[in-house]
């Protein structure tokens, strides 16, 4: 599990570093900013979108709830840095 600030792994993917395609999960988290060009929307648009949907990791976002509310939590996210972050689950490799 590799968590990266989104801009960060924008880069890394436009520098040819990454390759969304050797992920199997993205989490995404403050997902609701990623509008025009903010990296979560550029990272999905730019390359998540021209994979193959058998080629493309499979997309969800981050969320919990509150301690003072009744419900189950769902997720929580630790904040990694100012930047909305998103969390990379590689794909298992082969024996």
């Amino acid at each position: 599990m590799l968590f990266f600030p989104a801009s960060l792994y924008l880069t890394l993917l436009q520098q040819g570093v990454a390759d969304l395609g050797m992920a199997s999960l993205l989490i995404l988290d403050e997902v609701h900013q990623a509008t025009k060009e903010h990296p979560m929307n550029s990272i999905l648009k730019d390359f998540h979108w021209k994979l193959s949907s058998d080629a493309a990791p499979k997309v969800t976002d981050a969320h919990g709830t509150d301690a003072s509310v009744s419900g189950p939590t769902v997720m929580h996210e630790p904040t990694c840095c100012r930047d909305p972050c998103l969390v990379v689950i590689p794909q298992a490799s082969s024996p």
